[in-house]
């Protein structure tokens, strides 16, 4: 049987380049997670381009496991 789930969804994550590197991406994860939770989230998922290397590793320490990979080639 399947079992239906509340999913947290994050689209987007902007930190302004003159605070990044000092915690406030963390921080806004950590603030999303808390408030899904509080409101019965019980997954969070997001998107990420694999050459977005800063976002890979922010959501590495956040502690988000990321598991789906999608390939793509131009046809053209």
């Amino acid at each position: 049987t399947l079992k239906q789930r509340k999913i947290a969804s994050v689209e987007q994550i902007v930190v302004d380049s003159c605070y990044r590197n000092q915690g406030v991406g963390l921080a806004l994860i950590e603030a999303f997670e808390a408030n899904a939770i509080y409101d019965g989230g019980e997954e969070l998922w997001l998107e990420v381009y694999s050459f977005n290397k800063s976002a890979l590793g922010l959501y590495r320490k956040a502690g988000i496991e990321l598991k789906i990979q999608i390939g793509q080639k131009a046809l053209t």
